[in-house]
């Protein structure tokens, strides 16, 4: 996007779509162009120029801001037309990657394994 307005109505507009639009910030920042995402936390969601496709973000590190991008062990390459499963996405991966960590640990520790 060529103006900071425009990265800023983009977002504005994306963040309407969202399920609780009040939970999420946005962000804008120049770097060869206006760029823009929405923030939640350590969940970044990412849209090119406030249309489709979008792709979503978690961050591991909850000290970090702004989010600095994804963990490599729970993002994947998703994308979406929807941002609302964009995010979803994102979370589901986070649960499963903590379903399999918590496994592992539970085996180390010598205990049964949890069903």
């Amino acid at each position: 996007m060529k103006t900071r307005r425009q990265a800023t109505d983009a977002a504005r507009k994306v963040r309407a779509l969202m399920s609780e639009p009040a939970t999420w910030t946005v962000r804008v920042w120049e770097n060869l162009g206006w760029h823009c995402m929405l923030l939640r936390g350590p969940l970044q969601l990412y849209t090119s120029d406030g249309k489709a496709p979008f792709h979503c973000l978690l961050d591991d590190d909850p000290e970090a801001v702004p989010p600095m991008g994804g963990a490599c062990h729970w993002t994947d390459h998703f994308y979406s037309d929807d941002p609302n499963e964009a995010v979803e996405h994102q979370l589901e991966a986070a649960r499963e990657y903590f379903k399999q960590i918590s496994q592992v640990l539970i085996l180390a520790e010598g205990k049964k394994k949890v069903k």
